[in-house]
């Protein structure tokens, strides 16, 4: 398979635009060999330096082709790229414009070929940007993730990351920055993260705080891929939950939601199964002030239940069917299942183990 590559050189260098052509088996070989006979002609490409990232275009169908492996510089001199940036065509001179043997075709044809070699549109991978760039190129793009940008959107990425009253932005490439694991993500990524971070705060609304914008990150960075979409969605509904719980079976256990006895409470399969204790519990007391005796021996009764269950008996049916429900946590127990539960407790106390 042939390869053939342009390297242009930039206005402010005054160097002569380069090509090259080779055989390789496939496109990974062919990029590993443009670097080295790039790297031994000394012609060094990027940002900063004399050259342009390389361009790969057909292999023109001439007779004075450049020899193979070698760089070129007398090649654009001759022939200049089409507005497809790919297909070469002669440069048209004094000498082969107008000749009395041409015919009238030939002539048009030569005189749709543009007279100058205006430089194409510089493409920058993604994948070489230090990590603050990625981050906002990411939280640019749309719909899809950037994998290449233009110059002119990495000049839009370095005004953002220079713009100091934009706290939104600011705030975002403090909290990834500071979170290890994202830093060695893809930019699919950090695209599908910042995404997420947009769907929870749009960038028309209110500036996230950059502890929450931190505490979602390190969150979303510990979650399964499969349940991010979930983790974002319960977030941005206000539950700012730190995990998806699951039950024995793999669901979705949901959670996040608030109980009406105490909004501080986090809402877990393990709270879960504090609750249902309370419920089995012989004294009377009021769901609304548990009494610290009563909770820290609820405590001991799950305890013992969970030690037990493991060479012994099953626990209470309902503690134990409850691991089973699926989004059984994105309805917390209330103050009336409670008490349906206390009621119920002489029912639950004879089909457990004593403790």
């Amino acid at each position: 398979m042939e390869f053939f590559y342009v390297v242009k050189a930039t206005q402010k260098s005054g160097k002569d635009d380069a090509v090259i052509w080779f055989t390789a088996k496939s496109e990974a070989r062919a990029n590993l060999q443009l670097d080295v006979e790039l790297e031994e002609a000394g012609i060094e490409t990027g940002r900063g330096k004399d050259y342009q990232k390389p361009i790969r275009t057909d292999l023109p169908v001439y007779d004075d082709l450049p020899e193979e492996n070698t760089v070129d510089y007398t090649w654009c001199t001759r022939y200049q790229l089409g507005d497809d940036g790919l297909t070469w065509h002669k440069i048209p001179t004094a000498d082969n414009t107008v000749n009395t043997g041409q015919t009238d075709a030939v002539i048009n044809e030569q005189a749709d070929v543009p007279a100058t070699n205006e430089d194409l549109p510089e493409l920058i991978s993604v994948c070489t940007l230090p990590f603050r760039h990625k981050v906002i190129a990411e939280f640019l793009a749309g719909d899809e993730y950037f994998y290449h940008i233009t110059a002119e959107q990495k000049h839009e990425v370095l005004t953002l990351e220079m713009d100091t009253d934009n706290t939104y932005v600011q705030n975002l490439v403090l909290a990834v920055s500071s979170v290890a694991d994202i830093q060695k993500a893809k930019e699919y990524d950090i695209w599908q993260l910042t995404s997420a971070i947009k769907r929870i705060w749009p960038t028309d609304g209110k500036v996230p705080e950059l502890g929450k914008v931190r505490q979602f990150i390190e969150t979303w960075s510990k979650t399964e891929n499969i349940d991010r979409g979930i983790l974002t969605t319960e977030w941005a509904k206000g539950n700012h939950i730190a995990a998806i719980q699951r039950t024995d079976t793999g669901l979705n256990a949901g959670g996040g939601n608030k109980t009406d006895r105490n909004p501080d409470l986090i809402h877990t399969l393990d709270t879960l199964d504090v609750e249902i204790a309370l419920a089995t519990l012989p004294m009377d007391f009021d769901i609304y002030d548990i009494p610290g005796s009563v909770f820290r021996r609820s405590k001991e009764v799950v305890s013992k239940k969970k030690a037990h269950s493991k060479n012994g008996p099953q626990p209470c049916a309902e503690r134990q069917a409850s691991w089973t429900i699926p989004g059984q946590l994105f309805s917390p127990l209330s103050a009336a299942q409670m008490k349906v539960f206390i009621i119920s407790r002489v029912t639950c106390r004879a089909t457990s183990p004593q403790t």
